[in-house]
């Protein structure tokens, strides 16, 4: 019996630190984009390789939380799936429900950090979903497949909900499937017992805009029955049993963005499992991912239980 089994991708990161560009946004300063000069070789001030995607950074941030934890996922059967592998392996994930597919290409990610934030530049081998395997568990932690057809990860999960009721569903969808629309993911928001969104995430699924806490409201309409909004350095709001529970974030020195999300999402069903307390999730989401932010990759920063208990007292 696993605490949280994982399901979506893991890739491996690649990051460029840059000094050599800028940023043009419009009249509302929005609708940014990162401008290079073209045709050009562009310095790299600093470069680092890290494991990414989603699902792998939640299963190392809840894994090095002192939770059981598994990934089901597919790796392409090449030297940078062997890489993820051995790092999901160092971080104590189980990789016993993973399959190796020889015809799968292992995803790849460039991150262009420029200012403390990021461009994504992100290859996912477009073959579709083909082994889902989901052993026993209190919770699962879905993610989409990006890149590909999210249906056979959504349906699986509605299966194995209709085979073991009791098993809870934590959800964190791609920007893809949002696009897609909430009738898309009316199935699975139907089934989802926590979902994690940003705040534009969360306006592109409602098609609303507002504050955090509407935002949350609106969302857990559509079907979750606690719905958790971060807002960048602004913090989290979490709506649940009519309750609304806010965090602010807490002041640190941003190194890059990458994985802030994902430690949010683990540290707070971490907490959520470890201390049954709301309060404590959501502060305890916010402390692992204002720690990702110091370090370079989403696994760096990560914290143990005894660490994020020493920063809550602060």
């Amino acid at each position: 019996m696993f605490d949280v089994v994982c399901l979506g991708d893991a890739t491996q990161d690649n990051f460029f630190f840059i000094n050599d560009a800028s940023v043009h946004c419009d009249i509302n300063n929005q609708n940014c984009t990162l401008n290079l000069k073209y045709g050009q070789k562009i310095p790299a001030e600093k470069f680092a390789v890290s494991l990414g995607g989603n699902a792998a950074n939640v299963a190392c941030s809840l894994s090095k939380l002192g939770i059981k934890t598994a990934l089901s996922t597919s790796f392409g059967d090449d030297d940078r799936g062997a890489w993820i592998k051995r790092k999901l392996l160092e971080a104590n994930v189980d990789l016993s429900f993973a399959a190796t597919d020889p015809n799968r290409e292992s995803n790849i990610s460039a991150i262009i950090i420029f200012k403390g934030e990021r461009t994504i530049l992100t290859h996912h081998d477009d073959l579709p979903v083909t082994e889902i395997k989901i052993p026993e568990t209190r919770w699962i932690y879905l993610t989409s497949a990006a890149g590909r057809d999210s249906s056979p990860l959504f349906t699986a999960v509605r299966k194995y909900k209709e085979k073991f009721p009791g098993v809870k569903v934590a959800f964190n969808p791609y920007v893809t499937d949002l696009q897609k629309g909430k009738e898309y993911l009316s199935e699975v928001l139907r089934i989802t017992d926590l979902i994690f969104l940003n705040k534009e995430e969360a306006e592109a699924l409602t098609g609303k805009t507002g504050t955090s806490e509407n935002l949350a409201k609106e969302v857990c309409r559509l079907g979750p029955k606690m719905a958790a909004v971060t807002d960048g350095a602004r913090g989290a709001t979490v709506f649940a049993g009519g309750k609304i529970i806010t965090q602010e974030s807490i002041p640190q020195p941003c190194l890059q963005t990458t994985g802030a999300g994902d430690a949010f999402a683990g540290g707070f069903l971490a907490g959520l499992i470890l201390k049954n307390d709301l309060a404590t999730a959501v502060k305890w989401g916010i402390v692992d991912s204002g720690s990702v932010i110091t370090k370079i990759g989403a696994q760096a920063g990560l914290l143990s239980q005894a660490e994020i208990e020493k920063a809550e007292n602060i």
